[in-house]
């Protein structure tokens, strides 16, 4: 019994040390990390779900009033439906029909075209559907001569990573305040492994969740907000140097576009 415990205290040893080793090389390789730069849209403020007074959210009218009204790119939430082979635009499953019908993505590209740009929260990206979703973006993306201009938003990094191709672009949700205070320096080592390891476009978190702890570590690649609300919170998001865009729920801060 004893030769087995003093086994087992070795190997635990071991495992540390190399846990450590691991560690602190991937801190080390992160402080001399630089993302690779690529053309961006740099301090916009972009519609969040399409939101208006007039239109419900997540419609083809609420997309078009907001970008009569001066938005940048507009944000939307869709699922990838097995059974349609497309993508549906809904915040919630089961879909919301805000017109009595499904809003399919093809749609909105057909509707909207090259207008403005798109942020797409993909909802229920997994491993079973990566493959045909990506497919399908893909045919949509191009076929509408949208390249460049849809970035695909999502917290599954490892799932995402797999979509960082052209003409699609990538946002890697950056959260960690969801886990217990003393599992979040794990969260944020796995997530900077992850980012040295993928060629995400750019990264998205709360605007309260982008203090200066966020800044300190995440600061090197270009962020979006979601969301800011209020006079303040705008003005200080487009503050932020590396800011791609900043989500709004009133069309009153498209006027702080250039």
């Amino acid at each position: 019994m004893t030769h087995i415990l003093k086994r087992v205290l070795r190997l635990s040893v071991r495992f540390l040390l190399l846990a450590v080793v691991i560690w602190c090389a991937t801190e080390v390789a992160w402080r001399n990390y630089a993302p690779t730069s690529k053309p961006l849209p740099r301090q916009e403020v972009w519609a969040h779900r399409c939101f208006s007074p007039l239109y419900l959210e997540n419609t083809i009218a609420g997309l078009r009033y907001n970008v009569a009204a001066g938005a940048k790119g507009i944000e939307m939430d869709v699922f990838y439906d097995d059974s349609l082979q497309n993508f549906v635009v809904s915040h919630e499953f089961p879909y919301l029909k805000a017109d009595g019908k499904l809003l399919l993505l093809r749609e909105v590209f057909e509707n909207i075209k090259d207008s403005t740009q798109y942020w797409l929260d993909f909802k229920n990206l997994s491993y079973n559907n990566q493959k045909n979703a990506d497919k399908v973006l893909t045919e949509l993306v191009n076929s509408h001569q949208l390249a460049n201009k849809v970035f695909i938003e999502s917290h599954k990094g490892w799932l995402l990573r797999g979509l960082c191709h052209p003409p699609l672009r990538t946002i890697y949700w950056a959260y960690y305040e969801n886990r217990p205070p003393i599992f979040q320096p794990l969260k944020i080592w796995s997530m900077k492994l992850l980012l040295m390891t993928s060629d995400f476009d750019a990264l998205d978190t709360f605007y309260d969740s982008a203090d200066d702890r966020y800044r300190a570590i995440f600061d090197k690649y270009p962020t979006f907000i979601c969301y800011a609300n209020g006079e303040t919170e705008v003005k200080n998001s487009l503050k932020r140097a590396n800011l791609v865009a900043v989500l709004v729920d009133s069309s009153q801060y498209f006027r702080y576009n250039k």
